[in-house]
C-alpha cells in the first residue's frame, strides 16, 4: 500500500506496523514494559524516522520470513540494554534496506537474512550464520561484532579497519 501512516504513539506504530507500508514518525516512541522485545514486522514496512527516536528495553524490531524492512531519514532507533539483544534483529529471509537513521543498541543479521546498508549509522553490525549476508555500500558502520555469515563492504565509513571484508578491486583509505 502506498499510504502514509503518520504515528507518535506506541498504540499507532503498532498498528501502522500490523499493516505495513510506508510509515512517518512525528513524534518519539518508546516501548512500554509489556513490549521489553518491540515488535515483529509481518509486513513489507518503510519507516521515515523524520527526526524522532524509537526505544524498547531489550530489541525494537525483528524482521523474518521474508519480510524488508526499509529505514529512512534522520533519527534513532535504540534499546537501553544492550548485551541481550539488538536494536534490529533480521532472521529467517528477512531484509533490512538502511537508508538513514541512527541505530544504537546492534544490527543483528542472523539465520539466512539479508541487509543492505546504504546510509545512516550503526554502532556494531553481526553478521551470524554462514547463509547471512550483509553489503554496506555507504554509512557508517562503527565497530562489527561476530561474523560468521558474510561481509561486504564496497563504501562508506568505518570506526575500525574494514580491510578484510571489503569486495575485490576495493580499498580502504584512512581518513582523519
Amino acid at each position: 500500500t502506498d499510504e502514509r501512516r503518520e504515528v507518535s504513539t506506541l498504540d499507532g506504530l503498532k498498528d501502522a506496523l500490523a499493516k505495513g507500508g510506508n510509515i512517518i514518525l512525528v513524534g518519539d516512541i518508546a516501548f512500554d514494559e509489556e513490549h521489553t522485545f518491540g515488535v515483529d514486522i509481518t509486513k513489507n514496512t518503510r519507516i521515515n524516522l523524520n527526526g524522532h527516536t524509537i526505544t524498547a528495553k531489550y530489541g525494537v524490531l525483528t524482521v523474518y520470513e521474508k519480510k524488508i524492512l526499509t529505514v529512512v531519514g534522520d533519527g534513532t532507533i535504540k534499546i537501553e540494554e544492550t548485551g541481550l539483544s539488538y536494536a534490529i534483529n533480521v532472521w529467517e529471509g528477512g531484509t533490512v534496506n538502511l537508508l538513514g537513521g541512527t541505530i544504537e543498541g546492534g544490527l543483528r543479521v542472523n539465520y539466512v537474512a539479508t541487509a543492505n546498508v546504504y546510509g545512516g549509522k550503526i554502532d556494531e553490525l553481526i553478521v551470524h550464520n554462514e547463509e547471512s549476508i550483509a553489503t554496506v555500500y555507504g554509512g557508517h558502520v562503527n565497530n562489527i561484532g561476530s561474523i560468521d555469515g558474510t561481509l561486504i563492504i564496497t563504501g562508506g565509513t568505518f570506526g575500525f579497519e574494514p580491510t578484510d571484508y571489503l569486495a575485490e578491486g576495493y580499498t580502504a583509505t584512512e581518513a582523519d
